[in-house]
Parts: structure tokens; C-alpha cells; sequence
């Protein structure tokens, strides 16, 4: 009986390991200082406030989102002559958002202001 459960559960735990969780979104630049100008920019035009508006419509700031331009190891987001700017999500305490709700309203509250950026 014990072996028959095991082998229930686990498919449903390689299915959980495989599954795509999302903890950060990256878009590649020509360059280290139009990746931080950009993360500079939608950060000062309230990106936070914004992409919580996304999820409950209201405009408060959500604790542990932001941009990252240098820092980190680089993934094979982008070729190996552009520089990546990371959308990441990392509340220090329990949060009411989770990474898979946060960071596809982050996204698109950066898509609308890399427009306004384009726009200056």
C-alpha cells in the first residue's frame, strides 16, 4: 500500500519541480547605462505603484519589487554583448502578492513605461 502511494505522489511532485514559477522577468539593452537609465526611469514614474494598481487597483507601493541593471550573474537572457535589466520581486516578509501574480502585472507596467520612456 505504501509503495502504491509513493508512486502517486511522485508525479505529483516532479510535476511541481518542472512547472514555471515566475521570480523575475529580463529585457536586454545595448548597453549597462541605457539598462540602468531605463530602470532608473520607470522606477522614479512610480512602477511599483503602478503595477499594484495592475493587480487590486489600488496605487500603493508593493514592498520588495524593483529593478536590478548590475549585481547579478547574467543568464542567457540576452546575447552575450547586451546588458539585462531584471524586474524581481523578493518582499521581505509574507507578502498578500505572490511571484506568479506580481511579476506579469510588473511586466506590463514596464512594456507601458519603456513607451513613456521612448516617447522623451
Amino acid at each position: 500500500m505504501k509503495i502504491s502511494s509513493l508512486v502517486f505522489i511522485l508525479p505529483l511532485f516532479i510535476i511541481s519541480c518542472t512547472s514555471t514559477y515566475y521570480d523575475e522577468a529580463s529585457f536586454c539593452f545595448a548597453s549597462k547605462s541605457e539598462a540602468r537609465n531605463v530602470g532608473r526611469f520607470i522606477m522614479d514614474n512610480g512602477f511599483t505603484s503602478r503595477t499594484r494598481f495592475f493587480l487590486d487597483g489600488t496605487t500603493q507601493n508593493i514592498e520588495g519589487l524593483g529593478v536590478a541593471w548590475a549585481g547579478f550573474k547574467p543568464d542567457d537572457s540576452c546575447n552575450a554583448n547586451e546588458f539585462q535589466l531584471k524586474l524581481i520581486y523578493e518582499p521581505k516578509q509574507q507578502s498578500v502578492f505572490n511571484k506568479a501574480d506580481v511579476i506579469p502585472a510588473a511586466k506590463l507596467a514596464y512594456k507601458l513605461a519603456v513607451k513613456e520612456y521612448s516617447a522623451l
